[in-house]
């Protein structure tokens, strides 16, 4: 039992920076060859905290699977089509690439 409540009290300060925006728009989508990761900049100010100091970038991702790839096709549409999204983070920032943006878990087009 105490195993699993340490556990969680290492866990808790991680969960408790994941960011959410809702109804926000893609601005800009970044893809960088060199280092396999897309950037998105939202409407929505990016806000610092825990790895993520880089205030320009929402959200970042590494391309390195088929549901990576969906998740670029799907942000890649909703840009051009202009449609609004939830995107929700990982509370963490990647280990390989550039890691001072949080890590995208998801992203729902909501119109």
């Amino acid at each position: 039992m105490k195993s699993y409540l340490v556990g969680f009290l290492l866990l808790l300060p991680t969960l408790s920076w994941a960011s959410t925006q809702d109804a926000v728009k893609i601005q800009q989508i970044n893809v960088n060859r060199e280092l396999g990761q897309v950037f998105i900049q939202t409407t929505i100010p990016a806000s610092p905290a825990g790895c993520h100091t880089d205030t320009h970038w929402n959200y970042t991702f590494l391309l390195t699977n088929e549901a990576d790839n969906a998740m670029y096709s799907t942000l890649l549409s909703a840009k051009i089509a202009g449609k609004t999204l939830s995107l929700v983070g990982f509370a963490a920032c990647p280990s390989t690439g550039y890691g001072a943006v949080e890590e995208l878990r998801w992203a729902t087009i909501i119109d």
